[in-house]
């Protein structure tokens, strides 16, 4: 070969040379990504357009029955962006952004709160959330012949003797199709100088102390209290566990009498604090719950 072809040939090379380094320098700039040139890009044998991002996602809300999947729940939006702050009408976002949502759906459901939803790289950003239907818990109780005692003092009670301490089975019922939220259980004693004290034992239930409620109103002067965090029921779950009350000493229960009553808890947002709350109440005392399930015992 002669010198000018030796010449040629490293031409040639650095020519090529600098067409791999300049492709290199599209492709790291991520020039080729871009859907202005026309490009595509082979997915499981299929072509697809990759989503360049505008910097907006529509985002879409889809509820549905938690126990009834094939039934729509319409619902109230709070979102919160990157932990802004909550605001209603909310109907876009950037991805990559952080949101909560409250759902609010206010009598037949119950509320979803949705924490650390992340919005993804798309046009649209369909947010799925299941609710819980409100529905029915009867609270029975049954003294300890195992009859069931009349709510309200008409009919069969729990007789009693001084001093004495009883164990009464309990029973809650749940709504086909129907759940609750975790909830509150309040035993009151209308007579706290005479009864010691009243155990709820029912599966998962916590003593949350003798605390009253802002909202909840005494039956009376001389009434005591003994709070119970306890678990959702779904459905038509039957929950069963008891009652456990003690006479103080030398004291008899005659003519008092003990309310059972238990508050689904609900999601909301708290004023003070603009962040969401799973209570009974909110910090100013009012009452969130959207249910009361209650039963009276008296003994005689």
């Amino acid at each position: 070969m002669n010198k000018n072809g030796k010449g040629n040939a490293v031409i040639v090379i650095v020519a090529l040379a600098l067409v791999v380094i300049a492709a290199s320098l599209v492709y790291q700039s991520g020039f080729f990504s871009q859907t202005a040139l026309g490009s595509s890009i082979k997915q499981g044998g299929t072509t697809a357009t990759p989503y360049i991002s505008s910097g907006s996602t529509a985002l879409t809300i889809s509820g549905i029955d938690s126990q009834q999947g094939g039934t729509s729940v319409g619902s109230t939006s709070s979102i919160q962006v990157n932990g802004n702050g909550f605001s209603t009408g909310v109907t876009t976002a950037s991805p990559g952004d952080t949101l909560d949502l409250l759902l609010v759906n206010t009598t037949a459901y119950h509320a979803v709160y949705i924490s650390g939803h992340k919005v993804p790289a798309s046009p649209t950003d369909v947010i799925g959330a299941k609710f819980k239907g409100n529905g029915t818990v009867t609270v029975s109780m049954f003294n300890t012949d195992n009859a069931k005692i009349t709510s309200g003092g008409t009919g069969t009670n729990q007789t009693v003797a001084s001093g004495g301490a009883y164990t009464m089975n309990i029973r809650l019922d749940g709504t086909d199709k129907k759940d609750t939220q975790d909830m509150t259980c309040i035993l009151e004693s209308s007579n706290g100088a005479k009864m010691d004290k009243a155990i709820l034992n029912v599966p998962g239930a916590t003593f949350v102390g003798q605390a009253k409620p802002s909202f909840y109103t005494l039956a009376g002067t001389g009434s005591a209290l003994w709070v119970y965090d306890i678990p959702a029921i779904v459905g038509a779950q039957s929950v069963t566990g008891t009652v456990y009350v003690a006479s103080k000493t030398g004291q008899s229960l005659t003519t008092t009498y003990l309310n059972v009553k238990c508050y689904p808890k609900e999601y909301f947002i708290e004023s003070t604090t603009g962040k969401v709350n799973f209570a009974i109440e909110d910090a100013s005392g009012t009452l969130k719950s959207m249910a009361i399930y209650s039963t009276q015992t008296y003994f005689t």
